[in-house]
């Protein structure tokens, strides 16, 4: 069995580890000092190795919400805004407004978006579909074909496909 790593007394990014905290779940926990600020803050093992936990909350400027900002994101969804409009606006990450907009339970509008079909590409479907005259690939023999993907006349058709009687 490894035994547990000890991070007391060790800095990572603008934190230092002071002592081990109680483990929520399997995660190890650790209290730090925030070296800049002075602030308390617990972080992972996990987050503190990976360089992902290297300053305190405070340091950070984790963005907060209060009423005004709710109805600034309401207000800009009603208008049909992106996430990514109201987050440049209220000076946060787009991931921030998705789940306060998730929270809150706004629903989007959304624009409905119909396929157009390529003037040329329904050309093509008409030509494909047209009937016309084929020499079939088995016998030889023309026939008439309902569209220009059918390459084996009447006779030959069902034999390809399996069927025991034409």
């Amino acid at each position: 069995m490894s035994s547990l790593l000890d991070l007391t007394d060790q800095t990572f990014g603008h934190l230092k580890v002071i002592e081990r905290a109680p483990s929520h779940n399997t995660l190890v926990r650790w209290h730090c000092i925030c070296m800049k600020c002075g602030g308390n803050h617990e972080a992972t093992t996990f987050g503190l190795r990976r360089g992902q936990t290297i300053q305190c909350a405070d340091c950070q400027g984790l963005f907060k919400w209060d009423d005004e900002k709710d109805q600034t994101v309401q207000d800009m969804k009603a208008e049909g805004k992106s996430e990514k409009e109201i987050a440049a606006v209220l000076g946060c990450n787009p991931v921030t407004v998705h789940r306060r907009v998730a929270k809150l339970g706004i629903l989007a509008k959304r624009t409905r978006k119909t396929l157009r079909l390529d003037p040329d590409e329904s050309q093509f479907r008409k030509y494909m579909n047209t009937p016309c005259t084929r020499k079939c690939l088995e016998c030889g023999k023309t026939f008439s074909a309902s569209g220009r993907l059918n390459r084996l006349c009447f006779t030959c058709g069902p034999m390809a496909h399996g069927a025991a009687f034409v």
